[in-house]
């Protein structure tokens, strides 16, 4: 089960996560979205992106030169295009727009193919005004990640109240980028009732970004 959206950030309750997607194998979680902790008068207020849970950076989304989505109307997907049979589901959108200028965005296409039962495909095609100094893609999970060349095992771990995350492998091209894995905590009872005390953001570093390429990153059981 895959599920993403376009839209932009000005929505109610918005996160800066335009092209985010989510994943589920078997009814169980291995992509996630966090959700959000307690509100406060910090959620509401100006500092609101200086939440993780707010940042496109803990979201399964890229950060280019250190540079995260923006707030507001005007950042926003485009060109979204959908189509769906019984053999598969292909979701297309651009997000480029979702970034303000220093990131040299020309185009983002994000692409996430579902073949049923099989895989889910998230493809990310880009093209900047200049060469990157770095360029991150970011994923949440739930689960115990075990690393290996070419391919990231996520391991099935217990959360909360007998529930469990699933487990999948995300197949990458290990000459093109190098994932690490990094532990988020979790200390609030609101967020803590789903994932326990922590999650994990995948962080994959493309190796020699440039200022156009593509990656590819196959999600199976």
């Amino acid at each position: 089960y895959v599920a993403a959206k376009g839209g932009h950030n000005l929505e109610s309750h918005n996160h800066n996560d335009v092209g985010h997607c989510i994943v589920y194998v078997d009814g169980k979680p291995v992509i996630i979205d966090a959700g959000v902790g307690p509100y406060t008068g910090k959620t509401f207020s100006s500092q609101r992106y200086d939440i993780w849970t707010m940042q496109s950076g803990y979201h399964s989304l890229p950060t280019i030169n250190g540079v995260m989505q923006s707030h507001g109307g005007e950042f926003a997907a485009r060109d979204a295009f959908c189509e769906s049979d019984d053999e598969k589901m292909t979701f297309s959108v651009d997000i480029a727009g979702a970034y303000p200028p220093e990131a040299t965005l020309k185009t983002w296409q994000r692409t996430l193919v579902l073949v049923r039962g099989k895989e889910i495909l998230i493809k990310d095609c880009y093209a900047l005004s200049k060469v990157a100094d770095e360029i991150l893609l970011n994923l949440l999970t739930p689960c115990v990640v075990a690393c290996d060349q070419g391919v990231l095992t996520l391991n099935a771990r217990e959360m909360n109240d007998g529930r469990s995350s699933g487990q999948a492998r995300i197949a990458y091209d290990a000459d093109l980028m190098m994932p690490h894995v990094e532990r988020v905590d979790i200390t609030d009872n609101k967020m803590g009732r789903y994932w326990g005390d922590h999650v994990s953001r995948i962080v994959f570093t493309l190796m020699e970004p440039s200022d156009a390429g593509e990656t590819v990153l196959r999600v199976t059981r």
